[in-house]
């Protein structure tokens, strides 16, 4: 359950004693102070840069599922998905959730949106799911036989991911056509490849 944090652009780091009794696996900050963590079976925000942690999500919410991914798409709309299809929605900034039906039970590693209504999320299998109304519902499909274990949108056709076989062999992938297909650009690593993003296009 360790925070660590930095104040010079990661110079150096520090750690901060959290309250959280439960792993923690992603974090979204909106600034400075405020900011949202998910894990195992819980979503907590924090308002004082992580010293202080409040759970704002747990029990029938989030249904004992590991979250293990959280996109916002501004300071009040955001999501987060993890383990047996669970999709969460918030529409306040973080301080409510409430499920959305994703129509699978498998375990999704990767939620990204490109704009307010326009969304994807990626999991085990090469599951791949879209909404065109932010999230009140969602289409399931299967793309690829590979683990999907991150992706990044720089808009809502071109994007790329990164995942994992049951070989443990690894590949980067790129689609231009919103996640419909994708193309393998490299493959061969042994090590898994958890998350991938871009500054740009290019």
């Amino acid at each position: 359950n360790t925070i660590i944090k930095t104040v010079n652009g990661g110079d150096t780091w520090s750690v901060l004693t959290t309250s959280a009794a439960t792993a923690l696996n992603t974090v979204y900050f909106f600034n400075a102070t405020t900011g949202i963590f998910s894990g195992y079976g819980q979503i907590f925000r924090t308002t004082d840069g992580g010293k202080t942690l409040t759970s704002v999500a747990g029990g029938t919410t989030v249904n004992y599922s590991n979250l293990l991914s959280l996109f916002f798409i501004n300071e009040r709309r955001g999501w987060s998905a993890g383990t047996n299809g669970r999709v969460l929605n918030t529409i306040d900034g973080g301080l409510t959730w409430a499920a959305q039906t994703s129509n699978t039970t498998n375990r999704l590693n990767s939620v990204v949106f490109t704009d307010s209504i326009n969304g994807f999320v990626y999991g085990d299998s090469g599951t791949r799911l879209v909404t065109t109304n932010g999230g009140t519902t969602w289409t399931a499909s299967k793309v690829m036989n590979n683990h999907i274990n991150s992706t990044f949108f720089i808009n809502v056709n071109k994007g790329w991911g990164v995942t994992e076989s049951n070989s443990d062999s690894t590949t980067i992938y790129k689609t231009i056509d919103g996640g419909k297909t994708w193309s393998p650009y490299w493959t061969g690593s042994d090590r898994a490849l958890t998350s991938v993003t871009f500054v740009d296009s290019l």
